[in-house]
């Protein structure tokens, strides 16, 4: 819900790689109602997550910020 703030889990980003994705990027297989501003975080086990930040300023400072955590 959105009152519910307990996270479900987590990752190290050490060895993470971020890249932003174009608006009309969308990979196969994403589901739900995507309107861009979509970034990815590849673990160092190759697994691909996709966030959607509410903004494109909100994108390109959550992809500054992982990537110097990592």
């Amino acid at each position: 819900t959105k009152d519910d703030i307990t996270p479900v889990g987590g990752f190290s980003l050490r060895g993470c790689l971020v890249s932003s994705l174009e608006d009309n990027g969308v990979p196969s297989g994403v589901k739900g109602n995507i309107q861009g501003n979509l970034f990815k975080i590849i673990t160092k086990s190759d697994v691909h997550y996709f966030i959607q930040a509410a903004t494109h300023q909100d994108k390109m400072e959550w992809i500054d910020a992982i990537r110097q955590q990592t």
